[in-house]
């Protein structure tokens, strides 16, 4: 299974743990964001998957009639404090990495000071996740042994 689409299956858990926390602690959120370090998953949720084949597709049409577009948001692998331990951290420096706890530093500032959340096309360029179509094309050719036409 390719790396993009793990990232969309993780993609999947927000929506499922958003709506189980909001019903199980019965609150109203006035606002929230998905973070996400995939420019690919954010592509295919900002209404690029239309061309996809039918693993990425039902996925993102889960997550879209879960949620709006708008509350995901890049990322920067440098920022995201989930990548943090995919680095082999040792446990008793982690003890003292502020953004494990806390957050990157932009999150403290007013939200129009985030990074800019631009989303690439980097999906289908090498057709890997783009519905294939199939053409056939045929051609008759007829030779006259006599040498007429």
């Amino acid at each position: 299974m390719s790396i993009p689409r793990l990232e969309l299956m993780g993609a999947v858990l927000g929506p499922k743990l958003g709506i189980a926390i909001i019903r199980n602690l019965e609150v109203t959120l006035n606002s929230f964001a998905f973070w996400l370090d995939s420019m690919n998953v954010l592509w295919w949720i900002r209404g690029h998957s239309h061309k996809s084949k039918p693993f990425v597709a039902n996925r993102v049409d889960f997550i879209q009639n879960s949620t709006e577009p708008s509350p995901w948001v890049y990322i920067s692998t440098k920022s995201n404090p989930s990548d943090i331990l995919t680095k082999g951290l040792d446990i008793s420096k982690l003890v003292n990495e502020n953004r494990w706890w806390h957050g990157p530093e932009f999150l403290c500032l007013n939200e129009k000071l985030w990074p800019d959340n631009k989303v690439l096309q980097l999906v289908g360029k090498d057709g890997s996740e783009v519905k294939k179509k199939t053409i056939l094309n045929t051609y008759t050719c007829t030779y006259n042994q006599d040498g007429g036409s």
